[in-house]
């Protein structure tokens, strides 16, 4: 069953989370639209352990970097999420930036954890840069916001 997508800045290729998986599955359009002829490949995520399922993935708007939210299905282990760089050509590959888990000790619950990107202005010694601010939304209502 499908829990989330995310399409890639060219739109020709969508990242999909299945239910009970710690991989992504990757469909690749290869034919102009209206054509659905599609190749559909496995992406693994380095780093997300087994059990792991996942409940949320989101891209910047370069499609540079991969947000992933996921939690296992240990009662004792709290929701995380980790960013990925990614290469979509010539292959797909997904490269551990770095993991965050749920901030709260007792934050595990039922509730699915979501990650989004939004664009931000940062600014660094008198010049402001483009960038992407990465929510993780945590159960219980906590946000985290890290600029990336």
């Amino acid at each position: 069953m499908l829990v989330d997508a995310a399409w890639a800045a060219d739109e020709t290729v969508v990242f999909l989370a299945l239910s009970g998986s710690q991989r992504l599955a990757v469909l690749h359009f290869v034919g102009s639209a209206p054509s659905l002829l599609a190749h559909l490949l496995p992406l693994d995520l380095p780093g997300v352990p087994l059990g792991t399922c996942i409940t949320s993935i989101a891209f910047d708007s370069n499609t540079e970097k991969l947000a992933v939210a996921g939690m296992t299905a240990s009662a004792d282990d709290a929701p995380s999420a980790w960013l990925f760089a990614v290469q979509t050509s010539p292959v797909y590959l997904a490269k551990l930036l770095g993991a965050v888990t749920s901030p709260a000790a007792s934050a595990r619950a039922d509730a699915a954890v979501g990650v989004a990107f939004r664009p931000a202005a940062i600014a660094r010694a008198e010049e402001r840069v483009a960038a992407s601010a990465l929510a993780i939304a945590w159960p219980g209502g906590t946000v985290s916001l890290a600029a990336c």
